[in-house]
């Protein structure tokens, strides 16, 4: 913990400039999670401490450079104990970007275009258990271009790490484009890695609002594994919703998987959530899972 602690101090310390530049803003998350899986005892720990700052300022050109800095500090390493920091700091998704009228260039831990399609029906927390694209894709190091939106369709590249910078060299490329408007919404991706066995990627995921419903429907593909995936939410009031997700997965001659979330969701007010999600699974383990979590944003 005096490690964690420490490091956080410093990357205050060195931060501070970049707060004091116009429009820089301080944020910050902490969560407490409970798990239950079946057959096994429950287990509660806060499972996430996060700090960073980001911010923008005008050039001298006209453009917009910012910066988005976020330092994860390890919690509950083996022999640590619940509620116990591990002692290492992480800066996870921190990027460098322009902007401007032909769009955004970001550079850094940016993430892999070809997740965004499986991203678009991610409706219940803890239903990512079966997703392909999105699985170490992270573009550590790499760069990512995001077209502005042009009469609603998008279009986003990028290049990169996988698992920040584990692999040496330009590993994965990825692209996607996007189109919404007021009645639905689609999502095209594609990607390939360079490494293990330069398996290539492709995904497709669209949703659309019917009677205050909102309905998702996704596929994707990476060589032989498949995933499909259904999803459907609803805003009870403002501050309450519902949603689940179906998901499969299915490689050549091994079992087909499929987990069903269901999950409940209410704003509590003053940036604090509590969130509720049972896990129901068929796969080889077949284990389902309670999960409750209670989350402080600033």
């Amino acid at each position: 913990m005096k490690k964690s602690i420490i490091a956080l101090a410093v990357a205050g310390a060195m931060t501070a400039p970049m707060i004091a530049q116009a429009d820089a803003t301080l944020f910050g998350e902490i969560r407490w999670d409970l798990d239950k899986v079946e057959n096994t005892k429950a287990k509660s720990d806060i499972t996430r401490m996060r700090i960073g700052v980001k911010g923008s300022e005008e050039m001298d050109n006209g453009m917009t450079a910012g910066y988005f800095i976020r330092l994860d500090a390890g919690t509950n390493a083996a022999g640590t104990g619940a509620g116990k920091s591990d002692g290492s700091i992480n800066a996870h998704k921190t990027t460098l970007y322009v902007s401007g009228g032909f769009g955004k260039l970001v550079f850094g831990d940016s993430g892999s275009a070809q997740e965004i399609s499986e991203d678009r029906i991610a409706y219940s927390t803890f239903s990512e258990g079966l997703d392909i694209l999105g699985d170490g894709k992270d573009t550590g190091g790499g760069i990512r271009y995001e077209s502005n939106s042009m009469s609603g369709v998008k279009v986003i590249l990028s290049v990169g790490n996988i698992n920040n910078s584990d692999v040496t060299g330009i590993s994965n490329v990825g692209g996607a484009i996007s189109y919404d408007n007021d009645a639905f919404g689609v999502t095209l991706s594609a990607g390939q890695d360079s490494v293990a066995g330069a398996e290539t990627a492709v995904g497709i995921s669209a949703d659309t609002t019917i009677a205050g419903v909102t309905v998702g429907l996704n596929f994707a593909k990476i060589d032989s594994l498949k995933s499909n995936g259904f999803a459907a939410k609803y805003s009870i009031t403002d501050s309450t919703s519902v949603a689940m997700n179906y998901q499969t997965q299915k490689n050549t001659n091994v079992a087909k998987k499929s987990y069903v979330t269901v999950s409940a969701n209410h704003n509590l007010g003053g940036n604090a959530s509590l969130n509720a999600a049972y896990v129901a699974k068929n796969d080889a383990a077949g284990n389902d899972q309670l999960k409750l979590r209670y989350k402080v944003t600033f």
